[in-house]
């Protein structure tokens, strides 16, 4: 059975209530009990596959309640996680090891740590060989604890990131005045590490919140940024909603002051003082991210190097493919006279495309004469030759094909082809699994396979046939087990078909989660999520889901109807 369900006994309400949204927002239900006896109550009226208990509990401690549980239905099979502070670590280890739980978590209640637990028995149990991404530590190592930074001890960890020491002496590592930002991008992207990329500016002189020169740190997985750290005063959340106009600097500095003062985190504490709502503040942190990552392509000089590690869990996410973040970060932070020295030397080259990195660019909305620009790519003119019209549309062109250099979707050669290359494709094939070196002939046909395979389920979805789509969609995600969207389909027909079946429905949830976090900005993805979540009966989780549809497009009308009947919905009891 896939787990999809979250028991959490915490004796703080504010704690509790904070695990319980962390782990709704993912998708998944969650209930929350303040006592071991409410705990058990809960749990006989509905058993969940997954418990967090707190060891020191009123009444009833932890290790009591679990023993309990393990007699209720259901409770010989749920997963056991036992959790207390530091002082306790040791009797908590050992009553984990006498109970037969899962694991514990030692020192704060962190509901990242917690649901990263959830998400590693969900992928464990659901195709461990082929659902991305890779099982995830639980977070109590030392390296995850360095990077999990908070607000107010930002500045300072990033600070102490660039001597730590971590990196083996073959690292990546290097200086941004002999490589390009985007070209260190590229090569984490080709190797699909997983890690942080710590990054120290020269001769910037912005202000800091340490007093040092910028530094950030971008965590990557599988060669992906998911966020960024720095120490930028003008980079923090405060600074950021200021800007925005939604909030002024008396209100920064009063949010600051309970920073500091041990309250919380800026983004709560600005909730709590009514300064801001949840949408405007996850608006804010998105584009912080965005912002923070960006900026590092305006930097000439400076110094990189990459440390493997796993990344810790954020609340928000960059949401960019590798392709529109280096297109984004050329013509949002390079000056123009920069990029037209920097493709110099390859104006006279001629530009042959590489299918599978181009294609990215292909679906992306660009305007007229870029897109005239990449269907002249065919390895028989030169990007000078190419890059010409009139002067308000060359700089686009010429910032396009900087970008396609930079990615490595052409390659420069010195004569032209023989023969022109043909039409490419604009289908989801293109989206590259492996370094172009070694994505084998065979590889790409079994890509090819995967898409057919996903057109075969699309038309069969068209007309019902949710059994026959199931079978469709199941053999694109074992062709292309990295493509999300196979894995939503593939969850969304499986719910539409077994969804009378509890294991198959589980599976079914699980499915369309994990394929919705690969391919976080296709909206259709979300609504799909938003229709199996809202048959469970999981309001909170429906609701987040749509919208997170309105966030991506907010004219949605299934999306709007879907809220608005949401409205006078709650969670069953």
């Amino acid at each position: 059975m896939v787990s999809s369900s979250v028991l959490v006994v915490i004796p703080d309400d504010d704690a509790r209530s904070r695990v319980v949204s962390a782990v709704e927002r993912a998708g998944y239900a969650c209930v929350g009990a303040a006592t071991g006896e409410a705990a058990l109550d809960a749990f006989v009226q509905q058993p969940t596959d997954i418990v967090f208990t707190s060891l020191r509990l009123p009444g009833r401690d932890g290790a009591a309640t679990v023993e309990s549980l393990r007699w209720a239905p259901g409770g010989d099979t749920a997963h056991m996680v036992l959790l207390g502070a530091v002082a306790d670590a040791s009797a908590l280890q050992r009553e984990a090891a006498r109970l037969g739980a899962l694991t514990c978590l030692v020192g704060e209640v962190n509901p990242a740590d917690m649901l990263r637990v959830v998400e590693g028995v969900v992928r464990r149990e659901l195709r461990p060989d082929s659902i991305p991404p890779p099982p995830m530590d639980i977070g109590t190592g030392d390296e995850t604890r360095r990077y999990t930074l908070t607000e107010s001890s930002e500045g300072a960890a990033v600070e102490r990131h660039l001597g730590s020491g971590l990196s083996a002496p073959d690292a990546l590592q290097g200086r941004l005045s002999d490589v390009p930002f985007a070209s260190v991008l590229v090569q984490i992207f080709e190797s699909r590490a997983t890690g942080a990329l710590a990054l120290n500016s020269a001769g910037d002189p912005r202000s800091t919140t340490t007093g040092e020169s910028p530094k950030k740190v971008i965590f990557f997985r599988r060669g992906v940024p998911q966020s960024v750290r720095s120490n930028l005063v003008d980079e923090c959340l405060g600074q950021v909603l200021r800007r925005r106009g939604i909030i002024d600097q008396s209100v920064v500095d009063d949010s600051l002051l309970r920073v500091r003062a041990g309250q919380g985190r800026q983004g709560a504490i600005l909730l709590a003082m009514g300064a801001i709502t949840p949408h405007q503040l996850r608006d804010a942190l998105e584009y912080q991210q965005e912002m923070k990552v960006l900026d590092v392509f305006g930097w000439s000089a400076g110094s990189f190097e990459f440390a493997d590690m796993d990344p810790p869990q954020e609340t928000v996410t960059l949401e960019m493919s590798l392709f529109e973040l280096v297109l984004r970060g050329v013509r949002e932070r390079i000056p123009p006279p920069r990029v037209v020295e920097l493709i110099g030397p390859a104006l006279d080259r001629f530009a042959i495309p590489v299918p599978d990195r181009l294609a990215p660019f292909r679906r992306m909305e660009l305007a007229p004469e870029c897109h005239t620009f990449l269907s002249g790519l065919d390895g028989r003119q030169t990007l000078r030759s190419l890059i010409g019209g009139p002067p308000t549309s060359r700089m686009t062109i010429t910032e396009l094909a900087y970008a396609l250099v930079c990615v490595e979707a052409v390659e420069l050669h010195d004569a032209p082809l023989e023969h022109s290359v043909s039409q490419l494709p604009s289908t989801p094939s293109a989206r590259p699994t492996a370094p172009p070196g070694e994505l084998s002939a065979v590889s790409k046909q079994l890509l090819d396979q995967a898409v057919d395979a996903f057109r075969v389920g699309e038309q069969a979805l068209s007309r019902g046939a949710f059994g026959e789509a199931m079978q469709a969609f199941a053999q694109a995600t074992t062709l292309d087990p990295d493509e999300g969207l196979y894995w939503v389909y593939l969850g969304y027909c499986r719910h539409a078909a077994h969804s009378h079946i509890p294991d198959e429905a589980d599976r079914a949830l699980a499915e369309v989660v994990a394929g919705c976090r690969l391919v976080p900005r296709i909206a259709v993805a979300h609504l799909l999520r938003a229709r199996v979540l809202r048959d469970r009966q999981k309001w909170a989780a429906a609701r987040n889901a749509y919208e997170r549809v309105l966030h991506l497009d907010p004219d949605d009308p299934e999306a709007l109807d879907g809220l608005r009947a949401l409205g006078a919905l709650s969670e069953p009891s």
